[in-house]
């Protein structure tokens, strides 16, 4: 593949893949603190839940507490996620990313 492309075309192939792999990296830390900050709702919700209630029961109670959980947290999580990706990216810590210098 190397030898096929010139070398700006090289650079902007490296660039796209970089960018992929950095959206990547922050949808799935966005998820992972989205999912950290509606946490101790939903433990607290599952402890409140009948013994036995049917699946469909718990799932609707799942979703609303999952809402009411993160609904003004949203923003945090975005934050986050931006920070983690940025201080990733600059200490290297990323698999994939390289510090351009």
């Amino acid at each position: 593949l190397m030898a096929t492309l010139g070398g700006a075309q090289w650079q902007a192939a490296a660039l796209l893949f970089t960018l992929t792999l950095m959206l990547i990296y922050f949808f799935a830390l966005f998820v992972f603190f989205a999912l950290l900050l509606a946490l101790p709702d939903l433990l607290a919700g599952m402890r409140t839940l009948p013994p036995d209630a049917s699946i469909e029961e718990q799932r609707a109670a799942g979703a609303a507490i999952a809402q009411r959980a993160v609904a003004g947290k949203l923003s945090f999580a975005f934050i986050a996620s931006l920070v983690a990706l940025g201080l990733g990216a600059y200490t290297r810590m990323l698999p994939g990313i390289k510090r351009r210098e």
